[in-house]
């Protein structure tokens, strides 16, 4: 009986490394770094997007990112953002592992805008409408649910 367990052992630690390495390859990665297009200074907190997917990463202080996706999105558009900063979309397979993004400044510039309560029950009643709202704001599925964030030593 001992050695049908030991057997059984190693067949399920077999498959869990094979089913990790199959799962590694479905990956890929894509590197670099986004900067200013006119000072090329580099942009830290850019959010770097599978267009129309939840799959993204985030520049770190230094502007560098890593962001590994399932290789099903190859033909799919990394969108580039930042508040202060136009956002660029750059297709997938135009690109290798490495990329260098530059953003255009973009400055927005907004009216006056004055809050100021004039009626606690319009007060109440906004804060019950977000309340009740909040269901409509939120897919029901996730695909990632945590979050990675790595730093590039250069």
């Amino acid at each position: 009986m001992t050695w049908r367990l030991n057997i059984l052992l190693v067949v399920t630690i077999w498959v869990m490394v094979a089913n990790q390495s199959l799962h590694a390859q479905e990956l890929r990665s894509v590197r670099g770094i986004v900067m200013d297009s006119v000072t090329r200074k580099a942009i830290e907190n850019v959010t770097v997007v599978i267009n129309g997917k939840s799959l993204y990463a985030i520049t770190n202080t230094e502007g560098h990112f890593e962001f590994h996706f399932p290789r099903q999105y190859a033909q799919d558009t990394l969108v580039f953002s930042c508040v202060g900063y136009k956002a660029k979309q750059v297709p997938l397979k135009s690109i290798g592992d490495d990329i260098t993004v530059t953003l255009p400044e973009s400055k927005v510039i907004l009216s006056e805008l004055i809050v100021s309560p004039t009626d606690e029950l319009k007060v109440k009643a906004i804060i019950q409408r977000a309340m009740e709202s909040i269901k409509n704001n939120f897919a029901d599925t996730v695909i990632i649910s945590g979050y990675f964030k790595s730093t590039i030593i250069t």
